[in-house]
């Protein structure tokens, strides 16, 4: 089912997002996406690939959930990459002005590690993740070179 909605031609791409989005039209989130892969093959290992972009996608979700006003509720999501490297860009609207890098999640001692392992999958690749946050929009955006 993962091609139904999204088919840039990588598996893992398209499972994430298609779930992502079945899970954002459950939860009243609208959600824009931008996808576009210079190659399917992407020069990343898929394992490494489904803990960064899954854990993106799971914390733009859990936060869009939050908000209270339903015409609030937004996610981007931006999945490119060229010859040298993979973009991913995921922005949402948060409830708060503040936000936390804790989870907020019940039984904290399972959860609350997602940012640290992008971070490491950052460092492996020899890329970057930079979080922003302002006027009630989170973006999370990573750069993993190939």
């Amino acid at each position: 089912g993962a091609y139904t909605q999204v088919n840039t031609g990588n598996l893992v791409i398209d499972a994430l997002v298609t779930n992502t989005l079945n899970i954002g039209q459950a939860n009243g989130i609208r959600i824009d996406t931008k996808l576009g892969l210079y190659e399917q093959d992407l020069k990343i290992d898929r394992y490494d690939l489904c803990v960064a972009l899954g854990n993106m996608l799971d914390n733009a979700i859990e936060a869009s959930k939050k908000v209270k006003v339903a015409e609030d509720r937004y996610m981007m999501i931006r999945i490119t990459s060229d010859e040298t490297a993979l973009y991913i860009h995921i922005q949402n609207h948060m409830e708060n002005e503040t936000f936390h890098l804790h989870s907020q999640k019940p039984n904290p001692e399972f959860h609350g590690i997602g940012l640290t392992n992008i971070s490491r999958i950052c460092d492996k690749y020899g890329g970057n993740m930079t979080i922003e946050a302002k006027n009630r929009v989170f973006n999370n955006m990573v750069l993993l070179p190939f």
